[in-house]
């Protein structure tokens, strides 16, 4: 290659021809280019071609040309390619057809559309299962031992049991009851047990716990479960003033009434510990109409001994006839719930059979007690059991 071919062509402001070393022109470029990116402009041309305004004027184009391109506009062309290419797809057949893009967003002809899922809707839709109603009070009431209406209160006897005439205890029944609740801490696990295996059972119930938890107290009443009142918190009455009773005992029935509604029966009542006079008598049978129910079987769950020793106290003493002591509060009472299996098994094999209170007076001949329905077995209409 020859010196003239090393050289970049210029022209003078009066036309005439001048030429510059590559070098100065490439140093004329550095100083309008961005640093980052130096450009050289290498021009060859023949030295018998000859230089007109017109090729000098493509060539100061061309290097304009080229310090526009360094710059970073060029991403907004790009950008507005790639939306063009996207946006054509998704409105393939509208506007931008029209446009010149149908290229840009036409689909493939190897492309296979995505299945198109269609509801099914029947033409009737099946009529659900109607949910068992609930039964009404007056049925309860009837199972309750409320057929003629609340029997009579007998006045208290001891020991603490309940008062049938002596020798009485013959069939093969055993009532199981529970004291001190309702509450959430044991009280809901105790019900599922009983309600899984079906097994009738009375609970003596707090009036403040009542007030608090009432749907405790509607699931019991509704599953089938009887009641009786056990005071508004657990104190001894022999202790307790005489202005203090209708709070003890009044306001107790107001809140279960309040739960399961105004024509319950209630006319069961067991004292706190066991605590009872005649004087506490004028209250509970004078003012309330209440009959006392003891026990005479105490299974010491509250002593917590554990699960097996519970099982031991119950079963070790029962006999056609008992009332068993057992606790679903205040406390936590996961003992009498892991107790509760071996009880029953032991009950069975003894050919004995869990029934409500009312149902052992009614069968014992217990007087006034008027038995004309059956515990209404309502776990197997639960849905959670």
């Amino acid at each position: 290659m020859s010196d003239e071919d090393d050289h970049t062509i210029m022209a003078d402001p009066d036309g005439t021809e001048s030429t510059a070393p590559v070098a100065e022109a490439a140093a004329e470029a550095e100083d309008t280019a961005p640093s980052a990116l130096p450009v050289t402009v290498p021009v060859s041309a023949p030295a018998s071609t000859p230089i007109t305004p017109s090729r000098m004027a493509a060539v100061s184009a061309m290097l304009k040309q080229r310090r526009r391109l360094d710059r970073p506009w060029w991403l907004a062309g790009v950008s507005v390619i790639a939306l063009l290419t996207l946006g054509g797809v998704a409105l393939a057949g509208g506007p931008l057809r029209s446009l010149g893009f149908a290229g840009l967003m036409s689909v493939p002809a190897t492309a296979t559309a995505a299945p198109v899922t269609t509801l099914q809707v029947p033409t009737a839709w099946p009529t659900p299962a109607p949910t068992p109603s609930l039964p009404t009070n007056a049925t309860r009431n009837l199972a309750m031992g409320c057929g003629d209406g609340p029997p009579a209160p007998i006045a208290y006897r001891t020991p603490i049991s309940w008062n049938a005439p002596a020798g009485t205890h013959s069939v093969p029944e055993v009532a199981l009851t529970f004291d001190d609740g309702p509450t959430p801490y044991s009280t809901p696990d105790i019900l599922s047990y009983l309600e899984k295996t079906h097994t009738p059972a009375t609970f003596f119930v707090l009036g403040q716990y009542v007030h608090i938890w009432p749907y405790l107290l509607q699931r019991e009443w509704n599953d089938g479960f009887a009641l009786g009142v056990h005071t508004w918190d657990h104190p001894m009455l022999t202790r307790v003033p005489d202005s203090a009773m209708p709070h003890q005992l009044g306001d107790t029935i107001a809140a279960m009434h309040a739960a399961i509604g105004a024509d319950a029966c209630t006319w069961l009542f067991r004292p706190p510990y066991g605590d009872y006079s005649q004087h506490v008598g004028t209250f509970v049978m004078g003012q309330y109409g209440l009959t006392v129910i003891g026990w005479d079987i105490d299974s010491l769950d509250y002593t917590r001994p554990g699960p097996q020793a519970i099982a031991n106290n119950v079963l070790s003493r029962v006999h056609p006839g008992s009332i068993v002591l057992m606790h679903d509060g205040p406390a936590l009472r996961e003992q009498t719930l892991a107790a509760l299996p071996m009880i029953l098994d032991g009950l069975r094999a003894r050919g004995l059979k869990p029934v409500t209170l009312p149902q052992l007076m009614a069968d014992e001949g217990f007087p006034g007690v008027s038995l004309t329905a059956s515990y209404p077995d309502r776990t197997r209409h639960r849905p959670d059991v």
